[in-house]
């Protein structure tokens, strides 16, 4: 645990290595970013306060930066990850004129009070140790009545294929170590930005599907996009070839892989006059 009393679920320092070494191909691998950026754009479109200076978090896609960029009244835009080698990968000399790059952690936000009219975040908050103290530190950057928006992995992703890894890990080694976190449920989600001071929030999500020809195949996108295991409990060494055949085989009876993805999206208003969250 911190100081503070926080349980540190994820190794921080392997996610930025893992994000690092992705860095060099994660244009082969941001699809999801690209897909869940857009709708960040579509549902901040009906927002008709000026949003001129912007916070996005997430470095693997640079897409939601250009869009807000081409948006007139926005003005300076403060892109951040907790990689910089993952944000230099997309060639900052092509990012729009009102964009900068700054590698930052959630967990201890760099930026000071009331100076944000929008902070958006995709697809990073799963892999937040303090997720209430990230949403806190968001909020006190705002300035008042402004939004704060989220792309988060829900509930059901991957959930059956932690189910069938545990289950073949079990049956051939006779126990199984923790290899997928289970993400956030919507609802505790909605519960917790409400409980923080956020006004109006407004929660919904999303489920599709992603096949694969191969569990090598699903590996190898997980590995562009600089997830992987980084329980700070994991068992250190990686799934042994057998067992990876194992549980290919095992996955593939039906032919592919299919991969479960829930995608929630929420919104919640900065209070319009200061308290001490």
């Amino acid at each position: 645990m911190t100081a503070q009393g926080v349980p540190q679920i994820f190794d921080r320092i392997t996610l930025r290595r893992k994000r690092d070494r992705a860095a060099a191909q994660s244009g082969d691998h941001d699809f999801l970013h690209r897909q869940t950026a857009a709708a960040l754009y579509e549902r901040l479109l009906p927002v008709k306060t000026p949003l001129a200076d912007l916070l996005i978090w997430g470095g693997h896609s640079d897409r939601l930066c250009r869009m807000l960029a081409e948006k007139a009244d926005t003005k300076n835009i403060i892109w951040a990850d907790l990689s910089r080698k993952l944000l230099q990968s997309h060639n900052p000399e092509n990012l729009p004129q009102n964009c900068r790059i700054v590698a930052a952690d959630e967990e201890c936000v760099p930026f000071p009070q009331h100076c944000f009219d929008a902070v958006l975040s995709n697809l990073t908050l799963h892999s937040v140790n303090d997720l209430k103290g990230a949403l806190i530190q968001a909020q006190r950057i705002l300035k008042p009545s402004r939004p704060f928006m989220a792309a988060v992995f829900g509930g059901v992703t991957l959930a059956a294929l932690r189910q069938d890894l545990l289950r073949v890990e079990t049956e051939h080694n006779g126990g199984a170590a923790p290899r997928i976190f289970p993400f956030t449920d919507i609802r505790a989600m909605g519960n917790m930005i409400k409980a923080l001071g956020f006004a109006e929030p407004v929660m919904d999500s999303e489920r599709f599907d992603i096949s694969y020809g191969s569990l090598e195949d699903a590996l190898a996108d997980l590995r562009g996009m600089g997830e992987g295991n980084i329980l700070t409990n994991r068992l250190k060494k990686p799934l042994t070839r057998n067992m990876r055949d194992i549980l290919a085989q095992d996955l593939l009876r039906q032919g592919s892989l299919t991969v479960e993805v829930e995608i929630v999206y929420m919104i919640g208003w900065s209070p319009s006059r200061r308290g001490t969250a």
